[in-house]
């Protein structure tokens, strides 16, 4: 998904949630996007790459590259884990439930929208739910983000 895709979903979430999520704007699209950190090494490598030797990158490649165990569902369970003992240990800054839902919508939003290897590490099979082509993922990412835009505006000057 397209990073102000994870973000207005993000914000029309936070905003239905937390109080003031509009104080939170910058946390909030840092959240719901710093699971793709683990993308810039693959992008590095590709980047780096000859144009032979990138014309014989598959989807597997990309996805081997690009998506690390944090991006899947254990990864997920680990950040929970440690925003659980910041809370639980007396942190009760609205930042922490802020985290939680940019990191669930963007596991969400990528699952429903890209290759995702939902079992990882333990099992490494890929998962395609809708954008099984380039040309469809496109038009999705493009009406998701497009339609999220869209609230988020009417969310963030209501």
């Amino acid at each position: 998904m397209l990073t102000p895709g994870h973000f207005f979903t993000a914000y029309i979430v936070s905003d239905l949630l937390v109080p003031n999520a509009k104080d939170y704007v910058w946390q909030i699209f840092i959240f719901s996007n710093i699971v793709d950190l683990d993308h810039l090494l693959g992008m590095l490598r590709l980047f780096l790459m000859s144009k032979t030797d990138r014309k014989c990158v598959t989807i597997e490649n990309i996805v081997d590259w690009c998506r690390t165990s944090i991006h899947e569902p254990i990864g997920m369970l680990v950040l929970f884990v440690l925003l659980g003992t910041l809370w639980l240990s007396g942190m009760k800054s609205p930042l922490i439930p802020l985290a939680a839902i940019g990191i669930v919508v963007h596991y969400i939003v990528d699952f429903l929208t890209v290759h995702t290897r939902p079992f990882d590490p333990i099992d490494r099979t890929m998962v395609i739910l809708f954008c099984d082509t380039v040309k469809r993922r496109f038009w999705v990412e493009l009406a998701w983000t497009v339609v999220t835009g869209l609230l988020f505006l009417m969310a963030y000057f209501k």
